[in-house]
């Protein structure tokens, strides 16, 4: 078995999730630094440690782990390896991506003829401070801005409380203002922890709104996006304004890839995504709620993802 053996076998016992395996390329008195654990000592105390970590991580994701070389040098009886290695970790419950990146430095000691690994240590990379992203951009008609608490009442009377608007949304219609002020807070928590949250989309000309929109940071370089405009709004090309708009916030801001989720059934929407360059993710099975549809209707949702 050769190094390159030994990372390939390491990387599908992983994916696999076969604690066994792992523990068979490490030698008897095998050190380990990783992540999220005191120093590991020996081949069972990682063993063990591996399965109680992927036991745990399998239940919640679809876990992929890859291994990239960056040299790996053989020295008699000995050898190192280091490189880097990708984690995604994709929901089972609601298809949510969560990715991460680190390093690894491996020391290897020959055992017939193979490696054994005697030394192992991974480090995660830190993630960096994403740019700063604006309160407030404008486009050629449009203002988006940060929600305020004395926006409330102009939410709710425009849109928010509108049965009609809300149709096809995943919130509820707004019955009071109470509800409306929640969603504020909401956002200010958003901001408060991303950096980013909703938007307001009003007029340029006069400042009236006109809806909403926004960037919800669901895991490292991924972002959804979505919008609601005022029944007035409608058939105006302000939709596709704003999400391009949005589209331009997430490149700046560093993301990977914007998505979006739409009931199968609501053209307009579909159209708009489709234009801005977003295409259809045919993998996608997760159903999404609609609490202001009626029991008899349909709940099939479509999922549109466009990299970044």
């Amino acid at each position: 078995m050769t190094i390159d053996d030994v990372r390939r076998t390491l990387q599908d016992a992983e994916n696999a999730g076969d604690a066994g395996a792992i523990g068979a390329l490490m030698a008897d008195d095998v050190v380990a630094m990783v992540p999220t654990s005191p120093v590991l000592e020996g081949r069972e105390a990682c063993r063990a440690f591996v399965q109680a970590m992927l036991s745990e991580l399998l239940a919640i994701f679809e876990r992929r782990v890859e291994y990239a070389s960056a040299e790996a040098v053989v020295l008699g009886d000995h050898a190192y390896d280091r490189g880097t290695f990708a984690i995604t970790c994709v929901s089972r419950a609601d298809g949510g991506r969560h990715e991460a990146t680190g390093k690894y430095f491996w020391l290897l000691r020959r055992a017939g003829d193979g490696w054994l690994i005697a030394r192992l240590i991974h480090a995660v990379d830190e993630p960096g401070e994403p740019p700063e992203v604006p309160e407030t951009l404008e486009t050629s008609r449009l203002r988006l801005a940060r929600p305020r608490p004395g926006d409330a009442p102009d939410i709710f009377d425009r849109y928010a409380s509108d049965p009609e608007v809300t149709r096809y949304l995943a919130w509820p219609t707004h019955r009071t203002l109470a509800d409306t002020q929640a969603f504020v807070v909401f956002s200010d928590q958003q901001w408060s922890k991303h950096g980013v949250g909703p938007y307001l989309i009003r007029s340029r000309d006069g400042g009236r709104l006109l809806g909403g929109t926004g960037l919800q940071i669901e895991g490292q370089g991924r972002a959804s996006t979505g919008y609601v405009l005022a029944r007035d709004a409608w058939g105006q090309g302000y939709a596709t304004e704003t999400v391009r708009a949005v589209i331009a916030l997430a490149t700046d801001r560093g993301l990977s890839e914007l998505s979006a989720l739409c009931h199968a059934e609501h053209a307009p929407s579909r159209r708009v995504l489709e234009k801005c360059g977003f295409a259809l993710d045919d993998t996608w099975t997760v159903p999404a709620t609609f609490p202001n549809l009626p029991d008899t209707e349909s709940r099939h949702t479509v999922r549109y993802a466009l990299k970044l």
